[in-house]
């Protein structure tokens, strides 16, 4: 596929593997992409719109000329947007729970520091981490992040001095200053590829991906 971005390449495999999944989810037995209708609409933030969609849609026109995909955000997901046909696919790390809900693990994904090398060392230990400032994500509903609730129940008290609502805005308030941001490795391939990342100086579960 070369047309593909080479930063992308290394997640081909895991849009084939959406697709795949995509098929068996379906539960028909003559389930191909041709039967999607026209608009097929994805909830989706910023790191799986970013990351997997592209690929996704090149899989899906490959087989039927007459998609169209359509994003929508996602922020923290309920089981609203599916009852109500707003949306066909879901993708996030909260996927809506409910009774009449398929769901499906896709990946997991770790989470690292990302920061700015030419302003600051690397915060190596515990003691340099909470010593910095942090930037993070705050969804709608003053929903934070999995990582970011993990750390204050594990007691540790970071300075958070900007809440973003996505993660497209954190690379501008890391650049060019000495702050850290604690985000999903995959962010290194697309928004926050402009920035170094090291691994999290404690045990913080991953983060899992849905459908």
């Amino acid at each position: 596929m070369a047309s593909l971005q080479p930063r992308a390449e290394g997640l081909v495999e895991q849009a084939r593997a959406l697709l795949a999944q995509l098929e068996r989810f379906a539960n028909v037995a003559e389930f191909h992409p041709s039967v999607l209708r026209p608009t097929f609409t994805i909830a989706a933030n910023d790191l799986q719109r970013d990351l997997l969609l592209p690929l996704l849609l090149e899989q899906l026109r490959a087989d039927s000329q007459g998609v169209c995909m359509r994003v929508i955000a996602s922020d923290v997901p309920n089981l609203k947007v599916l009852r109500e046909q707003r949306c066909d696919l879901v993708i996030s790390p909260r996927p809506p729970e409910g009774g009449e809900i398929l769901q499906q693990r896709l990946f997991d994904d770790t989470y690292r520091i990302f920061f700015d090398r030419s302003r600051r060392r690397p915060p190596n230990t515990i003691e340099d981490y909470l010593r910095g400032e942090h930037v993070t994500v705050l969804y709608e509903g003053q929903t934070r992040l999995e990582v970011d609730k993990v750390l204050l129940e594990s007691g540790y008290e970071r300075t958070v001095v900007a809440f973003v609502p996505a993660f497209s805005g954190i690379a501008s308030f890391i650049q060019g200053t000495d702050r850290l941001a604690t985000a999903p490795c995959l962010l290194q391939r697309g928004l926050l590829r402009g920035l170094d990342s090291v691994p999290l100086p404690i045990c913080i579960p991953p983060m899992p991906m849905s459908m």
